[in-house]
């Protein structure tokens, strides 16, 4: 018998959902009022996004890149003492986490978690409806943390899905990739794989909506563009000078300073891998590979230094792909990368080595490998 087989690939991620719901229940709703057991907040970094739609309505959107005043609503959201949680998305973001503090925090981060599970669900169930897929979607490492960290994964795996279309409804998937602009970094890699596939209707549609969100984002007035902007070199800081945990990071940046790497050794490293990536995905879209949009969600993940173990989420988009493919070979690759968002932060923990960029490269070759596709 397979180790593999249908029977165990059922039946093994009923378990880890179930481990799932026991111990992050356990772990989240067993600590002092809206704390988990380890001090943080309940859904983590939500705090910063409903504490953001607060400040939005009582200072305005440059105080929300202030760290002391957005500090300070998140205390006030939480009611104890918190780590400080940054902000450091631009103004299209801000329409999305406007409304949140219109209810409870706990009641607005049932709504995010259950709408990020909607799109998760959604996003598998258009391109395999098998519900083995599914049950293996709902056990993958990285929703879990995702949905522990109360972040935004969910929605830019969904948004990278649109690529899915372009044969289809090409002006549906521009725009969509286009809402990518509320995390900017993802952005250029979709607009290079339209470029390169010569996606001329798409183009139009990313543009359209790229210009609509941010013409719309001007509701909360030019200043707040300005202040995302002034902001950017504090977002580089803080990764380069130790402010972040960069066992979380799975970027080559992140993998270089957590060697000891000079900033400007990470900077350039991270350079060269995320040339590496826009060449791969420009490659796949020329040539219409039949893996090309495992090739953009993995190269996503590649081409930036921003990145956190959350958004390995997107993981998923590419390892169904592959996995259809229905390639023997690929069993070892699937395995360990559907285990990386939980297994290679810690083990960055312990070593400290941080060996996802090099998972990440695999995978983006094996997208890149259209005689096996």
């Amino acid at each position: 018998m397979a180790v593999l087989d249908r029977e165990r690939l059922t039946n093994y991620p009923r378990i880890f959902v179930a481990l799932y719901v026991l111990i992050g229940g356990w772990w989240l709703f067993t600590g002092p009022g809206l704390l988990d057991r380890a001090g943080t907040p309940v859904g983590g970094d939500f705090v910063t996004f409903h504490a953001a739609s607060e400040l939005l309505r009582e200072q305005g959107p440059a105080a929300l890149f202030d760290l002391s005043a957005l500090h300070a609503v998140e205390e006030r959201v939480i009611g104890a003492e918190l780590e400080a949680f940054a902000w450091h998305y631009p103004p299209p973001a801000m329409l999305a986490v406007w409304p949140l503090a219109l209810l409870p925090f706990l009641g607005a981060l049932g709504l995010w978690s259950a709408a990020s599970l909607g799109v998760f669900i959604a996003t598998l169930r258009s391109i395999d409806p098998d519900p083995a897929v599914l049950w293996l979607g709902l056990a993958f490492p990285g929703l879990f943390q995702n949905l522990m960290h109360g972040q935004n994964g969910c929605f830019s795996l969904g948004l990278l899905s649109a690529a899915l279309m372009l044969g289809r409804r090409p002006w549906l998937a521009g725009a969509l990739l286009g809402c990518l602009v509320y995390k900017p970094h993802l952005l250029p890699l979709a607009a290079v794989a339209l470029l390169a596939g010569r996606e001329g209707r798409a183009l139009a549609g990313m543009a359209l909506s790229v210009v609509t969100l941010c013409v719309a984002s001007l509701v909360f007035g030019v200043e707040a563009w300005s202040a995302f902007f002034d902001n950017v070199p504090f977002a580089w800081r803080a990764l380069a000078e130790g402010g972040l945990d960069l066992a979380k990071v799975p970027t080559t940046a992140g993998a270089a300073l957590l060697l000891g790497a000079p900033p400007a050794l990470a900077q350039g490293l991270q350079g060269a891998v995320s040339l590496v990536a826009v060449a791969g995905v420009a490659w796949a879209f020329h040539r219409r590979l039949p893996l090309r949009v495992g090739a953009l969600a993995t190269g996503a993940l590649l081409a930036t230094p921003f990145a956190f173990e959350y958004d390995l989420v997107i993981l998923a988009l590419p390892l169904l792909l592959i996995g259809r493919q229905r390639e023997p070979r690929d069993a070892p690759l699937l395995v360990v990368a559907w285990l990386a968002p939980l297994a290679l932060p810690g083990l960055a923990h312990l070593l400290p080595l941080q060996l996802t960029p090099v998972l990440l490269l695999a995978v983006l070759w094996r997208c890149l490998q259209a005689h096996r596709g």
